[in-house]
């Protein structure tokens, strides 16, 4: 959601910041966290949660500028969803205004595949090694850790 409102990784002041919208976004999701807990619907309240921490993962890290997470694979998936909308924004800003890329958008797109690339391969990597240590883990037991 992060990078649909705010389409590239650099901060910007001023007429073309949109950090307060996703601050907003986030606050919302917040809130309805908090509606929803207090109703008892424990999934939407998690589901709630979970988008608003990874806008605010996102929107801090558009901001700080990170190319590459790789210290939790939460980070990694917060990365994966703001890359994905801010490639999505570069195509769909095109196509609604009926016109070609620019070079820049190009280069950006191009950019944005290659982080999704690496972004990717790291997320699979990830969850083929918890189903490799589970399942060496329930021959091995604790062995598995050597």
């Amino acid at each position: 959601l992060c990078g649909l409102v705010i389409p590239k990784n650099a901060l910007h002041f001023g007429g073309k910041s949109f950090y307060g919208v996703a601050l907003i976004g986030t606050s919302i999701l917040c809130t309805l966290c908090t509606v929803f807990s207090f109703s008892h619907l424990r999934m939407p309240a998690a589901c709630s949660a979970a988008c608003a921490s990874g806008m605010q993962n996102a929107m801090c890290t558009m901001h700080l500028g990170a190319v590459v997470r790789t210290t939790h694979v939460t980070g990694t998936a917060t990365d994966i969803g703001s890359t994905l909308g801010r490639a999505t924004m570069i195509v769909l800003r095109a196509a609604c205004e009926r016109r070609r890329r620019s070079n820049l958008e190009n280069a950006e797109l191009e950019a944005d595949l290659n982080k999704l690339t690496v972004l990717v391969t790291i997320f699979t990597f990830f969850f083929v090694g918890c189903f490799l240590g589970a399942l060496t883990h329930s021959h091995l037991g604790a062995w598995t850790f050597v």
